[in-house]
């Protein structure tokens, strides 16, 4: 994503709510995410003028927001909702918990919900910011995905806008923003309102990555299912990592070897046994997509997915995906050297 472009979308008219001071700024801020702490460090050039904008979409709030100063914030542990930044101009210094870093125009960040977090605005930044009811978000992947919640939902909490999975949930936010300026329609009714956060939701849990990844990956597939099929997929899911064989699904599905491989073909396109190394790969690509390219190796992903034979690996990695692992790994090259910038910044 061209970052002028972004900005160009996100453009402040500042004639509708005026150039306001911080505190009214964080007054505004206030209104959509609860009480913090904010105070003022430096103010900026413009003479410490703000600005906010925000829309809510049921438990779904798209917000710009300008303090026009540097800034403190300390939002606690007790909020119980996702935060999704987005520098179009400045930085933001994250701290959740400890773990330190920078969010500069390029990346976003989320931040989770019930974590101790503090950040350090400078004069000139500013967000694209999203929040997420926590109970939304889960309860659209449960429908979603018909999965039961063991573990609160984790995303990676810096990511960079360059990868192509990630453009996704960005060009969610930028349609929504330039709707909403065009024609206010998804703000028109309620229902469309409604429809309009769950996009919102839905491009998040696939676009970023999280702990949930595979359940989404098969939630499409589940729709008017044969349960042979589904218990044989629930199956695939829990052992993913495990050397899984075609005895084994026929013994959790409960039906005929014949019976399970005319299933699989008819709802899935495939055998089970290349079912489930589609799914291995699909899994593998994540890993690829979100590792550091320092600590991250091609051979150790696929031995993780059950892959012995690199160049097996390697040539049905790229039939399914038209690209090489290492060419997949290389993209999060610019993530992983801005991190380990920003960790060298802070220690």
């Amino acid at each position: 994503m061209v970052i002028s472009e972004l900005v160009d979308t996100f453009r402040l008219k500042k004639g509708s709510q005026g150039n306001i001071a911080p505190i009214q700024v964080r007054n505004n801020v206030i209104n959509q995410i609860g009480d913090h702490s904010v105070r003022v460090l430096h103010p900026n050039k413009r003479g410490s003028e703000g600005y906010t904008e925000s829309y809510t979409f049921g438990d779904v709030t798209l917000m710009v927001i300008d303090f026009g100063a540097s800034v403190f914030i300390d939002l606690g542990k007790d909020k119980d909702y996702y935060i999704i930044d987005i520098p179009l101009r400045g930085t933001n210094h994250v701290d959740i918990e400890g773990k330190k870093f920078d969010v500069t125009p390029g990346f976003l960040s989320v931040t989770p919900p019930k974590k101790h977090a503090k950040f350090i605005q400078d004069s000139d930044c500013v967000l694209i910011t999203v929040i997420i009811e926590r109970k939304s978000l889960e309860g659209f992947l449960i429908g979603e995905s018909n999965t039961l919640l063991v573990d609160p939902v984790e995303f990676r909490m810096l990511q960079s806008l360059e990868e192509g999975v990630s453009r996704s949930f960005l060009r969610t936010i930028m349609n929504t923003w330039q709707e909403l300026k065009d024609t206010a329609a998804p703000l028109s009714n309620p229902v469309m309102a409604r429809a309009t956060g769950k996009q919102i939701i839905a491009s998040l849990l696939t676009a970023i990555p999280n702990n949930y990844g595979e359940y989404l990956i098969l939630a499409p597939e589940r729709i008017n299912t044969p349960l042979c099929i589904l218990k044989a997929e629930s199956y695939i899911v829990a052992n993913l990592k495990e050397q899984i064989s075609v005895h084994d699904l026929i013994e959790i599905s409960g039906v005929s070897e014949r019976s399970l491989f005319q299933n699989f073909k008819k709802y899935r396109g495939q055998s089970p046994m290349a079912y489930v190394r589609s799914l291995k790969l699909k899994m593998a690509r994540k890993d690829l997509i979100g590792g550091n390219i320092q600590d991250t190796s091609v051979t150790n992903i696929a031995l993780k997915w059950g892959f012995p034979n690199l160049g097996t690996f390697s040539s049905r990695y790229a039939k399914q995906f038209l690209e090489k692992p290492s060419e997949t790994l290389r993209s999060c090259a610019a993530e992983s050297m801005a991190l380990e910038a920003f960790s060298a910044k802070e220690n």
